[in-house]
């Protein structure tokens, strides 16, 4: 094994802790894998601006308040030619706390690493389903 192959082996566990602690809705565990300089974007989300690392662990908490149920799995993973980036392809099966809203969606991400920890999280996922999912919450009073 490379080092590079090594780096991108740490850079994926990395990654499979912080959607497995998403999954638990376990903010602190899933900020952990963070880098302190951490800039997270939805592209496809032209209302949410580019997020810092309290912002993005805001967006988790209104997760964690809203959703009994937030999986997220890897489906595949897409090594980058430069070890401090991955891309990653994941399925998110989600249901809301009175277990009305049932919330799917795939998802693409650029993450870049810095010392070991999710610096830049670049996410795609389809806006449609996002939006019908936020108007379903506020349909039945919550949202994220």
């Amino acid at each position: 094994m490379t080092s590079d192959d090594a780096l991108r082996a740490e850079h994926l566990a990395t990654a499979t802790r912080a959607l497995a602690a998403i999954s638990r809705l376990d903010i602190p565990a899933a900020i952990a894998e963070t880098h302190p300089e951490l800039v997270m974007e939805l592209p496809y989300e032209k209302a949410v601006p580019p997020m810092d690392r309290e912002r993005f662990g805001g967006l988790l908490t209104g997760l964690a308040r809203n959703f009994q149920r937030f999986a997220m799995e890897i489906v595949e993973v897409i090594p980058a030619l430069d070890p401090s980036t991955l891309v990653i392809r994941y399925d998110g099966d989600c249901l809301s706390n009175d277990g009305s809203v049932s919330y799917r969606n795939n998802y693409i991400a650029i993450l870049h690493f810095t010392s070991g920890k999710i610096s830049r999280w670049r996410e795609y996922d389809n806006p449609v389903i996002s939006r019908r999912m936020n108007e379903r919450l506020a349909a039945v009073g919550t949202a994220t």
